[in-house]
């Protein structure tokens, strides 16, 4: 959290904090041209046209960290700078989560944001919102048409980092493999399970599973397949490392492990996860995940849906980054909190 840093400290270090947009500070995006100053009132720190205004969110899945931090966050926003949101939770269910867009759409609210449903998927609740004339936001969504921007995870550049950790730790002779346990319905999800396999395919790093968990149910599920996995390869054999799709998962799976004491195989996965945190202190299976700075995102979502109902015809980018630092054993965060990264990155606008 930098909680020792003042923030002349943080402004110097080079990364906008996206976190900071609530407390009205000044911000440096790093983009691909170099860095960009942010000042008070500009695109990302002024809430100010969400004031008195009532917006809906609907969420991927409660269940999941990811999605429960954002809804904390948005209704934190909405406290603080005086809006109301309603939070659905779609609950993996597709139908549902159309069936809120379209209610979201009826009853005229000012604007409505995405966390994690795929536009895709989402046709009909996204036509009833434009024929509203209502402008949607997302965040690790993907940008599709139906929504005006997306606030992402850069998961290319988390899973080659967790690539470059899996292939740097195992030094066993040619023929070890790594299995992956993720659900293909979230964009983000599958650009991790592509990343993940590139590297492996390069690296001639046999896949020994690609196996998709249920959704809702998907901790009970990893778990248990996880398990099924440590029996069909036993302890010496090819069976290296689990990667999950996201840290509930990956804590799921190395419960597996550590309760089969297979000190064999490690487990990566990200988001950033308190109780992954937490195993990684007590030497557990799960040895990394790349840490999202969820808060920093939803700000972010939220400060562009400001910006456009402020006047704005466009977002700052339709895609906007947000940093998320790998954590292992060896940079653990203080405990109870959550690393921040170099904060928004932008690398088109």
């Amino acid at each position: 959290m930098n909680e020792g840093l003042s923030r002349r400290e943080l402004i110097k270090r080079g990364g906008m904090l996206a976190g900071a947009a609530a407390l009205g500070t000044s911000f440096v995006a790093e983009s691909a041209f170099g860095a960009r100053k942010l000042v008070d009132g500009d695109q990302l720190s002024d809430f100010s046209h969400l004031k008195g205004k009532t917006v809906g969110h609907v969420v991927i899945d409660i269940n999941a960290t990811f999605p429960t931090r954002a809804s904390a966050e948005a209704k934190r926003l909405a406290k603080k700078y005086g809006f109301q949101v309603q939070v659905v939770d779609g609950a993996g269910d597709y139908n549902k989560i159309n069936q809120t867009l379209t209610t979201f759409a009826t009853k005229k609210v000012a604007a409505i944001f995405n966390t994690g449903c795929e536009p895709s998927l989402c046709k009909s609740g996204l036509d009833a919102a434009a024929k509203a004339k209502i402008p949607v936001g997302a965040m690790v969504a993907g940008y599709q048409p139906g929504v005006m921007y997306d606030v992402e995870v850069n998961d290319w550049i988390s899973y080659a980092r967790l690539g470059t950790y899996m292939t740097s730790r195992v030094t066993d002779p040619p023929g070890w493999g790594a299995a992956i346990i993720n659900w293909p319905n979230v964009p983000a999800l599958r650009i991790r399970s592509a990343q993940i396999k590139a590297m492996l395919d390069y690296n001639k790093i046999p896949v020994l599973a690609d196996e998709v968990v249920k959704v809702p149910g998907f901790v009970a599920d990893a778990k248990q397949k996880a398990a099924a996995l440590l029996t069909k390869y036993p302890k010496g054999d090819k069976l290296k490392c689990i990667v999950a799709g996201w840290d509930d998962v990956g804590i799921a799976a190395a419960q597996a492990c550590d309760e089969a004491k297979r000190d064999d195989v490690f487990v990566i996965s990200a988001d950033g996860n308190l109780a992954a945190f937490d195993m990684m202190r007590k030497g557990s299976s799960f040895a990394a995940t790349c840490s999202g700075d969820v808060e920093g995102i939803t700000d972010v979502m939220y400060g562009q849906m400001s910006r456009i109902l402020g006047g704005k015809k466009k977002p700052l980018a339709t895609t906007l980054y947000v940093d998320a630092p790998m954590i292992t054993e060896n940079n653990l965060p203080p405990k109870g909190h959550y690393p921040r990264g170099d904060g928004l990155q932008l690398y088109y606008y």
